[in-house]
């Protein structure tokens, strides 16, 4: 592994007496800690375009790896969104993306979501083995008209791969949006 100290030197590591900060390049698997800390970092996906921040073009989808669905609208919003300057505008739609998942960790989803009007649709956070639906493996869901926090727990039994849907259902003029998605291990 390639170790960095102070000042970002390669393979200088301080003994300063103080509290010293390692840099590590991505990929690298860390030394001297617990094994499960190394098996814990490889088993976190990342959540690619979490704030839809990349590639963003009003009324355009969504830029990769998000993929759209549903039969209504779906696409980049710069009026509406918690951090950043884009969320996700779903009406009877939703986005997509997958994750593979390691048996044996409880993951965390977590996303923000936020209907337009208190009789929007009802926003979902939706873990799933085939877009849009399929066998559901963890579900939250909102409809409060301020950006919530939606998250659900799911504990996969074998290694897998898994959907990570973003829907709205249920009020045809009316909005719901997303942003600030994540996945982390409890």
């Amino acid at each position: 592994s390639n170790k960095y100290g102070p000042g970002g030197n390669k393979d200088k590591v301080s003994t300063d007496g103080g509290d010293t900060s390692l840099l590590f390049e991505a990929g690298d698997k860390l030394t001297n800690i617990p094994t499960q800390i190394n098996d814990r970092i490889g088993a976190t996906p990342v959540v690619g375009n979490a704030g839809f921040e990349t590639g963003c073009v009003v009324g355009n989808p969504p830029a990769a790896p998000w993929t759209v669905g549903g039969a209504s609208n779906k696409d980049c919003n710069n009026s509406v969104f918690r951090t950043g300057g884009w969320s996700v505008r779903v009406n009877n739609a939703y986005v997509y993306q997958t994750l593979n998942l390691k048996s044996g960790f409880n993951y965390n989803f977590s996303a923000y979501a936020r209907d337009n009007a208190a009789s929007g649709p009802t926003l979902t956070l939706l873990i799933s083995s085939t877009a849009g639906g399929g066998v559901t493996y963890c579900q939250a869901a909102t409809t409060a008209t301020v950006f919530t926090l939606v998250t659900c727990n799911y504990t996969p039994t074998s290694d897998q791969t898994v959907y990570l849907n973003l829907m709205a259902a249920g009020g045809v003029s009316f909005n719901g949006y997303f942003d600030d998605v994540s996945v982390s291990i409890n």
